[in-house]
């Protein structure tokens, strides 16, 4: 069929559909693959080219691929995308107050069941219509999200320049409004420091989470205290915040000890002599 064109559209975009005489309608399932998985695997590197210059501060693949809708003044889309460009922070917050300046939400459905065999990631269907005149302003539209069993349930939203257009922004309101005077204080993560002050006989297995090599990360050994192991011991849970594919290895909560066999730390900068700086890999002890 002389109308199927094999191209790469995220590398240049066809200029001969902006010459059709009818309004161009942009339906895509483009490719989602975040820039943490694409740096730590040698056959996803090659994507890195498409994440420099103007494209620099982006963290999807299918991020990529709207900008460049928007650049190209394609004024309806319909994306399948994962749910994240509607509920991710980081992941999401610079791409959303970039794109939806330019672009209103006329409706989303949002899938909370696995939809493809191959990515255990939500998604959901976006609806998009380039505004007349750009614009930051609140953003309302309908929302239709898809259960399990089949449940339907239909809800108004409304996305905020305030909250960086992100969705679920209700219960950071509660938090301002009843925040507490005197909060409890959590440490994210283990410090450099924590080491040095508790250095001690008790030999603990961690991982380097920034030496990634051969699909696995560096194994380090430590020597800390009694009380030092204590935390780090009770502290059992990461997040694993790329999608590998398969169901079992879909985003979420995890073991450290069953997944990376270590005592109950991952590390996110090595924690010797040689480093001076900080922050380490850590949630909640």
């Amino acid at each position: 069929n002389k109308n199927i064109k094999l191209r790469d559209n995220l590398e240049s975009f066809p200029k001969f559909l902006k010459a059709a005489q009818f309004p161009l309608f942009h339906i895509t399932n483009p490719p989602y693959l975040y820039l943490g998985y694409i740096r730590k695997h040698k056959e996803t590197q090659k994507y890195l080219e498409f994440f420099k210059g103007k494209n620099e501060g982006y963290q999807d693949l299918y991020q990529i691929a709207m900008i460049s809708d928007l650049r190209n003044e394609i004024g309806n889309l319909i994306y399948i995308i994962p749910s994240n460009f509607l509920y991710g922070a980081s992941v999401s917050n610079k791409f959303r107050r970039d794109f939806l300046k330019y672009y209103k939400i006329t409706k989303i459905k949002i899938f909370e069941t696995k939809i493809f065999e191959f990515t255990g990631t939500n998604i959901c269907i976006g609806f998009f219509k380039k505004k007349k005149v750009p614009k930051v302003e609140n953003l309302e539209f309908k929302g239709v999200k898809i259960k399990k069993n089949n449940k339907i349930l239909e809800k108004r939203y409304v996305l905020k320049p305030d909250n960086k257009y992100r969705a679920g922004f209700e219960f950071d309101d509660f938090l301002k409004k009843f925040h507490i005077q005197y909060p409890l204080k959590i440490k994210y993560y283990l410090m450099k420091d924590d080491i040095l002050e508790n250095e001690g006989n008790n030999e603990i297995k961690v991982i380097d989470a920034n030496n990634y090599q051969n699909n696995e990360y560096k194994k380090l050994n430590l020597n800390i205290n009694d009380k030092l192991k204590e935390k780090i011991e009770s502290n059992i849970l990461y997040v694993r915040t790329v999608d590998t594919g398969s169901y079992d290895g879909r985003v979420g909560l995890g073991f450290i000890t069953e997944d990376f066999k270590v005592n109950g730390n991952s590390l996110k900068e090595i924690i010797d002599e040689i480093k001076n700086t900080g922050k380490t890999h850590k949630k909640n002890y």
